[in-house]
């Protein structure tokens, strides 16, 4: 398991760390492929809402559903399209990108382009996030697995 690396984190003084920070920093981790970094910077307890979903998922099911993700998509890459905030939250809308290569969900490896674009809202306390907000269609990464040709961009 890794610990959490903070030296990109800055901050006033004992001030704790902006939100926005937290999560640039919580994402550089994912793009490293490092997901319990990417973890580590969650309060154990948070909870992470999903649009449509009728209860939050844990941190654990957040944890084996991104490493599943990293395991099937190459290079997978989380780029903010936009990350602002204020002393207690930050939202960022979110781009993910990669190449389906592995099984993902069942489904075998098509070796297609997904480019999904999402937004979250973090909740943030002494440097965690403790709780999350996801805005995003749960079915456009399997219409983007299924739906082009090998080797066509997205957009």
């Amino acid at each position: 398991m890794s610990i959490r690396d903070t030296s990109e984190l800055t901050n006033d003084g004992d001030l704790p760390p902006r939100p926005v920070d937290v999560i640039r920093s919580a994402a550089n981790a994912f793009n490293r492929g490092d997901i319990d970094g990417y973890l580590g910077f969650f309060d154990p307890s948070c909870r992470r809402w999903i649009v449509g979903f009728s209860e939050p998922l844990t941190l654990g099911q957040v944890g084996d559903s991104l490493r599943e993700l990293v395991a099937a998509f190459e290079p997978l890459h989380l780029g903010a399209d936009a990350l602002f905030g204020d002393d207690v939250s930050a939202c960022a809308r979110w781009r993910l990108r990669g190449t389906h290569v592995d099984n993902y969900a069942g489904i075998t490896a098509t070796n297609n382009v997904i480019d999904v674009e999402q937004c979250e809202v973090y909740e943030v306390a002494d440097g965690v996030v403790v709780e999350s907000w996801v805005y995003v269609d749960p079915g456009e990464l399997f219409r983007q697995m299924a739906a082009h040709p090998a080797g066509t961009p997205v957009r």
